[in-house]
């Protein structure tokens, strides 16, 4: 039984399932003083040979809100109260919500079998003289009245809609059911540790609390999560659930790449392939852009352009043209800085196409036959 046999939902097959026998152990609470009673059924998967094993199934990918700090019951949510880290998992996205895939539906039968199988071992331990189930969970199944979902707690269960009276819980079906999965740690409090594998972005092993939610703080990401079954608890849920029995589930290790919903949509990661194109040779004090001046192009630096090619420098004095400094802005054009805007003082007549020289100087290629 030590062998961890690996499950695909949709591979899954009910009558491979076992649920043994309620066993109860003794242990003393976080006081170290009051002593603690356990009862618990194992869950078992037969392998090929017909033995039980532990398993476990990965399931698809889905996208959560991180993960979450658990805190001992009836106490402050402090880091000295931590007891563990847990993740809601919905089962499908609200896209396939009313359509699942074919995943999707088989991770969904696989749970409401193991819950089946749940409710039928509790209903026959329940049942007999000298039930072996605490009394708080023979009393569950006796108050049901074959309504199991009130004996067992579902493993899927929509969330609730907000309700300011806290009496009336009405489930959103809106959205898509949900699980809760406890992650694997050691210790409480401040000295805690997640043993749960997280791989990160390139394959990288992290620790969970890089994905912690925190009230405010809220980390979306994509999760592709394996999750294990191994028990069943029996014994009271609490004052508000009638439940008196819950599947355990743990999340062993998963996938989880970080949602871009903080970045604008823009991915931190390349997606584009490298740039291919031949490289453009440029002076040292080159820009990579046209900027505009931030004083105005006197009338030496104007290149005139009269047959469209780009111009090459030139030696014309610059008092061969007389021209009142009307340049402003610089404007691109086709490629070229292009003057635009002349002062209310300067002629009334149209302006030449002219371009202020930014990148290196280009040398005519002589043209050998054949080119054209």
């Amino acid at each position: 039984m030590s062998e961890l046999l690996v499950v695909n939902p949709i591979d899954f097959d009910e009558s491979r399932l076992v649920v043994t026998d309620p066993i109860s152990t003794s242990f003393k609470g976080e006081d170290g003083v009051t002593d603690v009673n356990d009862c618990s059924s194992r869950i078992f998967y037969l392998d090929e040979n017909g033995n039980p094993c532990d398993f476990c199934s990965p399931f698809p990918t889905q996208r959560t809100f991180g993960f979450n700090n658990t805190y001992v019951y009836t106490k402050l949510e402090t880091d000295e109260n931590l007891n563990g880290m847990q993740v809601c998992y919905p089962i499908n996205s609200l896209n396939t919500h009313n359509k699942p895939t074919p995943e999707e539906k088989a991770a969904q039968n696989m749970l409401d079998a193991i819950w089946r199988a749940v409710v039928a071992k509790g209903k026959e331990e329940a049942e007999k003289e000298d039930s072996k189930l605490p009394p708080a969970s023979v009393g569950s199944y006796m108050s049901a009245r074959g309504k199991m979902e009130r004996f067992i707690k579902p493993i899927l269960e929509h969330p609730i809609l907000k309700n300011p009276d806290p009496k009336i819980r009405v489930p959103d079906t809106t959205k898509p059911k949900r699980l809760y999965a406890k992650l694997i740690t050691k210790g409480k409090g401040l000295q805690m540790k997640a043993l749960t594998q997280v791989y990160g972005p390139g394959d990288k092993l992290e620790s969970p609390t890089k994905y912690l939610s925190r009230k405010g703080e809220m980390k979306q990401g994509d999760i592709e999560p394996v999750f294990k079954f191994p028990k069943v608890f029996w014994g009271p849920h609490g004052q508000k659930s009638p439940c008196g029995g819950s599947v355990k589930i743990s999340l062993i290790q998963c996938n989880y790449s970080p949602a871009h919903a903080n970045t604008g949509g823009i991915p931190k990661k390349r997606i584009v392939g490298p740039n291919s194109s031949e490289p453009v040779e440029e002076e040292e004090d080159a820009e990579t852009h046209f900027p505009t001046p931030s004083r105005s192009v006197q009338p030496s630096e104007i290149n005139d352009v009269d047959d469209g090619t780009f111009p090459t420098e030139t030696t014309t004095p610059a008092s061969s043209k007389t021209l009142p400094p009307v340049v402003t802005n610089v404007v691109n054009v086709s490629n070229t800085n292009v003057a635009s805007e002349v002062t209310e003082d300067a002629p009334s007549v149209k302006p030449k196409t002219v371009v202020k020289k930014i990148v290196k100087k280009v040398v005519p290629k002589t043209p050998t036959p054949g080119d054209e």
